[in-house]
């Protein structure tokens, strides 16, 4: 028999080919009304309703999750812009941001920084006097002020 799963997927025994009455046209397939009707059934009794919505939420779906890998590469490829470091051509995005995370450790272990000042609040002045605040030397300091009489 031809056209086995066009007869299947149509509901139907067989396809019946008819040809022109001079034969001069390609043969053609028609459907009675009781083949109409027994297709018409058929797509009523499968409802498909519920799959075309599956369909349209896995295309939102796909749609979001490209757009955020976008964003997602977007945001590695200025990290590796504005740190200056360079990954080798046709890495993935995996590999940037191990590449990323390997120079981050490799700063944070590093030992060679800036000494950081201690800010105890303690002025050490030139006089040696380190255990007393400014503020209270200038409170203390009566030499300029001249007394009242």
């Amino acid at each position: 028999m031809k056209f086995q799963k066009l007869a299947a997927l149509l509901v139907l025994g067989s396809i019946e080919l008819h040809s022109n009455f001079f034969g001069t046209k390609k043969p053609f397939a028609k459907f009675d009304e009781d083949q109409l009707q027994k297709i018409e059934d058929d797509l009523v009794e499968k409802d498909t309703s519920a799959l075309d919505e599956k369909i349209s939420e896995q295309e939102e779906t796909i749609k979001g999750l490209n757009t955020e890998k976008s964003e997602i590469e977007n945001a590695v490829n200025q990290a590796l812009e504005l740190n200056g470091i360079k990954i080798p051509e046709g890495a993935s995005i995996t590999d940037a941001v191990a590449l990323i995370g390997q120079t981050c450790k490799t700063y944070g272990d590093s030992k060679e920084t800036h000494t950081v000042v201690k800010t105890d609040g303690i002025d050490k002045g030139d006089d040696g006097d380190s255990e007393v605040f400014a503020h209270e030397k200038v409170l203390n300091d009566r030499s300029k002020f001249p007394t009242l009489k």
